[in-house]
């Protein structure tokens, strides 16, 4: 009998958040010995005009009241990020800051330092000082190559005393998984954002991106976080899976000494972070022991 080949169609959206270098997406078959091979593969997704857009805007509190800081990732080597600013959209003022960023030899072990790794961008960072308490700004961050859209922060209610109520969202162990959980997670404050219960900070405690070594995991966390922490203080504790580790000390941000790691088998949680990222990407109040608050 002849037998008649059957045509279809199927559409699939994948979502890119890695804009720093060319793109290919491969439709991959499980083969024998559990090897995976290509069947076919799209040309190059090249994004010229995003390499320098601003993205994973964040904000954080210091151990100063009238401070804000705000942080963000770009593919620009910015020697000057700067944040326009004000008590309107029509920016009155500027503040520029520091550029950073890490290597695969940066990290303590596998896969984050090997076949984990990619090129993070440059991680941008600057701290608004002599803010109005209790006082809405608007600003926009940027370089001359680009500038986000506007976004906006309420400053601490007083600075005078402490007898005034906060309003805190916490929790730990978000990741990214999709479609449910940690995206939820992050709309659920989102609508809080717009009623009387709108937060003053949020506390994320350990276990952030579940990274583990694989480093474009963080390009997302950074986007799903944004529509939030470009918002609201968005304050960070490492945990085990940002920071455990067993091989390669001498590159372990927080100098402690082994005995930091517990003696259960969770030396590789962290990939071979051992907080590099964390610590690049998120600056605590440096008044305590910054991120090094550590969570199991």
């Amino acid at each position: 009998k002849n037998k008649k080949k059957i045509k279809s169609k199927r559409e699939i959206k994948i979502q890119v958040f890695y804009y720093r270098s060319d793109c290919v997406l491969r439709y991959l078959k499980l083969g024998v010995n559990n090897n995976y091979y290509s069947i076919v593969e799209s040309n190059a997704l090249k994004f010229i005009y995003l390499l320098n857009e601003p993205m994973h805007i964040h904000l954080a509190l210091t151990n100063r009241k009238d401070q804000m800081r705000i942080m963000w990732v770009s593919g620009s080597n910015i020697k000057s990020p700067c944040v326009h600013y004000g008590r309107s959209r029509n920016y009155n003022k500027i503040t520029c800051g520091v550029t950073t960023t890490y290597k695969s030899t940066d990290m303590c072990e596998p896969p984050a330092s090997t076949d984990g790794y990619i090129d993070p961008g440059y991680i941008h960072d600057v701290v608004l000082s002599k803010l109005l308490p209790d006082t809405t700004y608007y600003y926009s961050v940027g370089s001359n190559k680009s500038f986000s859209d506007s976004n906006s922060f309420k400053t601490r209610k007083s600075f005078s005393c402490n007898n005034f109520p906060i309003s805190i969202v916490a929790f730990g162990d978000l990741s990214t998984g999709k479609p449910t959980g940690p995206y939820q997670t992050i709309d659920s404050i989102d609508r809080l954002r717009w009623n009387k219960y709108s937060p003053d900070l949020i506390l994320h405690i350990g276990d952030i991106s579940y990274a583990r070594g694989k480093g474009y995991v963080w390009d997302e966390f950074g986007f799903m976080i944004q529509k939030v922490a470009a918002y609201i203080p968005y304050m960070v504790s490492i945990g085990n899976h940002e920071h455990l580790y067993k091989n390669g000390q001498d590159k372990d941000p927080s100098k402690e000494k082994q005995n930091f790691i517990p003696s259960a088998n969770l030396h590789y949680n962290s990939g071979g972070e051992c907080s590099v990222p964390m610590v690049k990407r998120f600056k605590m109040p440096d008044n305590g022991n910054g991120l090094f608050w550590y969570l199991v």
